[in-house]
């Protein structure tokens, strides 16, 4: 049987050593029956082999968002039966796309695969205790299982590193929402599911998904999720973006509660039952999460990092101010190649 045509997407900004990681491992997929869009900004320069090479289309774009990359690369791969999506700081497994198929194959219904998207090996400190922390449910929320190689199920918020499409679906629902910096594949998944639309999440469909290491660049990035989520709430005031909030709520509560107590005698010690509970439960899942004793203080804060960060960023959006946080696509700094 013919192998189905895939058109594979991958948004950057500016060629470095993991696009070129996430570029090969795409030319080594198992199944070969694909289209590679890369979409760099306008006046980047690639390798000379990327343009010899037939099976990739180089197509690039005024400095955009992700959302608009990624239509640009549902344009330029042309008639395909799947988009498959995968961040550029990403390598998928060879199994990826032909594990998908599979899974689309076993259920007409299913309009989204997803997998893992693990974090690799890191033998940094500073970045495997991010990627301790983002196995934590009070990081990732729902989501958290997607960091690991879980048990088959059907699912409803897959992410966008790891993003199989039927093109039907996307024809029917429309392509991201371009005015979304963040959320962007929460939005689409809502849309898809609405159509009636199956989301499965399959074990075995995976990719390598490098994360920030601490400490600054896991920041920015937790802020730049947390000052992009109210504008993402007005947009679409649904339960999953009023979730991405509860951070902001909880820092007013830490700074302000205590003006309880001047209200009623029970309010300052509410105050400080909260505080504490916060730092008892970031502590267990420390050293759940942690692979050994060592790596339990690292994990911890970037735990508190992971709660706090998004919650600093989205008072920065409701106080207007413009900090210039790095986009959620760049996760390169010359110098610091994860390890």
């Amino acid at each position: 049987m013919t192998e189905p045509v895939v058109g594979i997407v991958v948004p950057f900004t500016s060629w470095n050593p993991l696009v070129e990681e996430c570029v090969r491992g795409c030319l080594d997929l198992e199944h070969g029956n694909f289209k590679l869009a890369l979409m760099p900004n306008e006046g980047e320069a690639l390798p000379a082999w990327v343009s010899e090479d037939p099976r990739i289309i180089v197509a690039p774009t005024p400095v955009h968002g992700i959302s608009f990359k990624r239509n640009t690369g549902f344009r330029v791969v042309g008639d395909v039966a799947y988009y498959a999506l995968i961040d550029s700081d990403a390598r998928p497994e060879p199994q990826w796309l032909s594990n998908a198929v599979k899974a689309f194959e076993k259920d007409p219904g299913i309009s989204v695969v997803t997998g893992p998207n693990i974090s690799p090996d890191y033998q940094s400190p500073l970045r495997r205790a991010v990627a301790n922390a983002l196995h934590s449910p009070i990081v990732l929320g729902s989501r958290a299982f997607m960091k690991r190689r879980a048990k088959d199920r059907y699912t409803h918020d897959p992410y966008g590193c790891n993003m199989i499409i039927k093109k039907d679906a996307i024809d029917t629902v429309g392509g991201f929402d371009e005015a979304l910096k963040f959320g962007e594949d929460s939005e689409l998944n809502r849309r898809i599911g609405r159509a009636g639309g199956k989301l499965f999440f399959s074990g075995d469909v995976v990719v390598f998904h490098h994360n920030r290491p601490l400490f600054m660049p896991f920041i920015k990035q937790r802020m730049f999720g947390g000052q992009n989520a109210p504008s993402a709430f007005m947009r679409d005031p649904c339960f999953a973006f009023a979730l991405f909030l509860l951070p902001a709520v909880f820092i007013v509560f830490a700074l302000f509660g205590w003006v309880m107590g001047l209200v009623y005698p029970a309010g300052y010690g509410l105050w400080l039952l909260g505080i504490a509970l916060f730092f008892l439960v970031t502590i267990i899942e420390a050293i759940r999460h942690a692979t050994s004793i060592g790596q339990i203080p690292l994990t911890w804060i970037a735990l508190i990092i992971g709660n706090l960060a998004p919650g600093v960023g989205s008072l920065i959006a409701v106080a207007k101010m413009t900090p210039g946080l790095i986009p959620f696509h760049t996760n390169y700094t010359p110098g610091n190649n994860p390890d």
